[in-house]
């Protein structure tokens, strides 16, 4: 009876012990998945820097191929990064961590942090890796947003308060000086109004508060309606406008009416800015594989190389001193309607020689995915 008892003692012991182990086998199976599903990269070590946990995605966060796993071991990657003093410095200090270092054009956050056990001794530290280059992008892309947007609206508003000053203190007299500082205040406030115009614009098209419907559209008779808008100005700026269009016409493109005359409006007007008089803008239609294009060129002044990686960036003139009249919008609003509605804008230039944009539009019979502004 006392070795029958003792037999089931034993199997009971057993079975609590297996079911213990086995619970045990789920949470490690439970903390390597949930270690694999973070988007960061995390590292944890002992107390003597051995790695007890890890995911590949710390390999994926320094750019490295996945791939590069199997050649290199964590601890060894540790090492030659040298990231492993600073888990020493989380366990001898017993306090957090963090940095940022740079990798390869990367910003990579590293924050490390001591593991205690019930009496508060440090058994270890956990290290969490997150690349953060593209936040620390749109912080910069903030930044000189701001910077831009103060500077533009300083410009007017000081010489605005330059010519209001003398008025107002009655040190201009003469009708004549009046009239032209009235002219000079008149020409400052539009310039003023169609800045923050451009700036309501390019924000509400970056909202997608306005959704844009696309159909069936005849590029031809877009070309056709700007070129009866722009006639007159360009023969009033002294230059020659040339139509250039393949005979047999062009298919339907699947766009919006209205959001490519748009475009076509920019990049037409901001030929007339630099294009000298006596100078020829072409306006030319043709077919592509993947749609229908329309390039407006000029024989303008042309884009620096150094210039030509910015021309769609806010704010962003080729003249430094900003003599040029716009507001550095324009070509902006342009490239974020095109991106918005799935169409194409490049640009070509060779200073000296002039510029050409180019806006390609799918094919209304390829009926590619329905674009919106969101």
């Amino acid at each position: 009876g006392e070795i029958g008892d003792l037999a089931r003692t034993i199997n009971k012991m057993a079975l609590a012990l297996s079911e213990s182990f086995r619970q045990l086998s789920d949470r490690t199976t439970h903390l390597k998945q949930i270690i694999d599903g973070i988007g960061e990269g995390v590292v944890a070590v002992d107390r003597e820097g051995r790695i007890t946990q890890y995911n590949d995605r710390i390999y994926s966060v320094f750019g490295l191929d996945p791939e590069f796993a199997d050649t290199l071991d964590p601890v060894s990657f540790l090492i030659d990064s040298r990231i492993d003093q600073f888990f020493r410095e989380a366990m001898v200090e017993n306090h957090n961590v963090t940095c940022v270092i740079a990798k390869d054009h990367r910003q990579i956050e590293i924050v490390i942090t001591p593991l205690t056990n019930e009496e508060m001794e440090v058994t270890g530290s956990v290290g969490l890796f997150r690349d953060i280059t593209q936040k620390e992008r749109l912080e910069q892309t903030r930044r000189e947003y701001v910077a831009n947007v103060s500077h533009e609206l300083r410009s007017p508003l000081t010489a605005m308060r330059g010519l209001l000053e003398p008025l107002t203190e009655g040190m201009v007299t003469s009708p004549e000086d009046q009239q032209r500082y009235h002219e000079i205040l008149l020409r400052e406030t539009l310039r003023l109004s169609r800045l923050i115009n451009d700036m309501l614009e390019l924000s509400r098209i970056q909202a997608g508060t306005t959704p844009v419907e696309q159909e069936a559209v005849d590029l031809d008779a877009v070309v056709r309606e700007l070129v009866n808008n722009f006639s007159a100005v360009i023969e009033d700026h002294g230059l020659t406008l040339e139509i250039d269009k393949p005979e047999e016409g062009l298919p339907p493109v699947f766009g919006n009416f209205d959001r490519i005359e748009q475009i076509l409006v920019i990049l037409v007007d901001n030929a007339l800015k630099f294009t000298p008089e006596g100078g020829r803008i072409t306006i030319r239609t043709a077919r592509g594989y993947n749609g229908a294009s329309v390039t407006v060129e000029d024989t303008g002044s042309g884009i620096d190389p150094s210039d030509i990686d910015h021309v769609f960036d806010r704010f962003y003139k080729a003249d430094k001193a900003h003599q040029e009249p716009g507001t550095g919008l324009g070509l902006s609003i342009a490239r974020e309607i095109s991106r918005q509605l799935g169409y194409q804008l490049t640009v070509k230039s060779v200073q000296g020689e002039g510029a050409s944009f180019r806006l390609t539009i799918p094919y209304a019979a390829q009926r590619p995915e329905t674009h919106r502004e969101n």
